[in-house]
């Protein structure tokens, strides 16, 4: 499934046939002059969309309804109409009753909860019945997908992430979110009993005197932007403001995964223990790199880790484009962290993935 962009809209319609326009309502039949794309690449069910507006999925969690005088195998294949579209899929029932099911694609979709599909016995060819999309985020275990499952639409969201912006929001849940269900904090929307949970943590660790801002944000579950806005005042003044800070930044971002010794950007000892303890710096045996490098190495990471199913140190390795000196700090960083797990001399997923 790719975006495509669209330079005319022509409706058809004995009135007014081939008349180009901005825009159309639902209902109407259109022709699509599209432009960066040969006609070879598009095929039937295929939807225009506008990058990042929907999420792009091969497996949903739904609720199904057979119809009369039918049921769904507990596992098995089926074709999956969606829209002017048809597919392979393998379902998958998830409750005794046979309410609710994950549907697996052959092809990934543009999909958001309450858009329906059409199930079809791939032997039989007939009309099993239907399936309601619920999240398009579903959770691993079988147990956690069911209960979100469950759950209405907002929640189910924030089960999937607690903390997530407007887009992101509106993307899981298909609606942007409305009044009463998140708070607005910073870039972020977050329920207010995930609110009340990260500043009572965050306040039972700074009871004593804080320590390191990565610690806490560890501690509490949370990136280290989403700590601080969350408790802001409560955190000492920040060592960014030191205009040498953002030179030792830049320096070692120019080089993320193979970062120079930040005493080699000039950086003095005392600036470089105020950064780590801000968690603007992580220091991984003795290897310092940023926190916006180690948030990017575990995003890699994981994606590959979940694509392939198991890593090795030089797979990471060349993810990273970097050396065995710097890669083995972040490896054993996301072991300890559960993005990956270690088994002999391999990665595989872990429950942070």
């Amino acid at each position: 499934m790719q975006a495509v962009a669209a330079e005319a809209v022509l409706p058809v319609t004995s009135r007014d046939q081939h008349a180009q326009v901005d825009a159309v309502g639902p209902g109407a039949r259109v022709a699509l002059n599209l432009a960066g794309i040969d006609h070879h690449d598009v095929q039937r069910g295929d939807a225009v969309v506008l990058p990042g507006q929907w999420a792009v999925v091969d497996v949903v969690d739904a609720a199904l309804r057979a119809l009369p005088g039918h049921t769904f195998a507990r596992r098995g294949t089926v074709d999956v109409h969606v829209g002017s579209g048809e597919q392979r899929g393998r379902l998958r029932v998830l409750d005794d009753d046979g309410g609710y099911g994950r549907v697996r694609l052959s092809r990934p979709l543009p999909l958001a909860p309450g858009d329906r599909l059409v199930l079809r016995s791939s032997g039989a060819q007939a009309t099993v019945g239907g399936a309601e999309v619920l999240d398009v985020a579903p959770a691993r275990r079988t147990v956690d997908a069911l209960a979100r499952a469950r759950l209405p639409v907002a929640a189910r969201v924030f089960a999937a992430r607690p903390w997530c912006t407007s887009s992101e929001f509106a993307m899981l849940a298909g609606r942007p979110a409305v009044a009463g269900e998140a708070e607005r904090v910073a870039d972020w929307l977050v329920t207010p009993e995930e609110l009340s949970r990260v500043r009572a943590r965050a306040a039972e660790m700074g009871r004593d005197g804080w320590p390191a801002i990565t610690t806490v944000a560890a501690a509490c579950r949370v990136e280290v932007a989403q700590l601080r806005a969350a408790i802001g005042d409560a955190l000492a003044a920040s060592p960014l403001d030191d205009p040498d800070a953002q030179k030792v930044l830049d320096a070692l971002d120019a080089e993320p995964f193979s970062p120079p010794a930040p005493g080699d950007t000039g950086a003095s000892p005392a600036l470089v223990r105020a950064l780590v303890r801000a968690g603007a710096l992580v220091d991984l045996d003795g290897v310092i790199f940023t926190a916006g490098a180690l948030a990017e190495a575990r995003r890699r990471i994981a994606d590959a880790v979940l694509d392939r199913g198991e890593l090795t140190v030089a797979d990471v390795r060349d993810i990273l484009g970097s050396t065995r000196r710097y890669v083995l700090p972040i490896v054993n960083r996301m072991d300890a962290e559960g993005v990956t797990r270690r088994r002999g001399d391999i990665r595989i997923p872990g429950p942070r993935a």
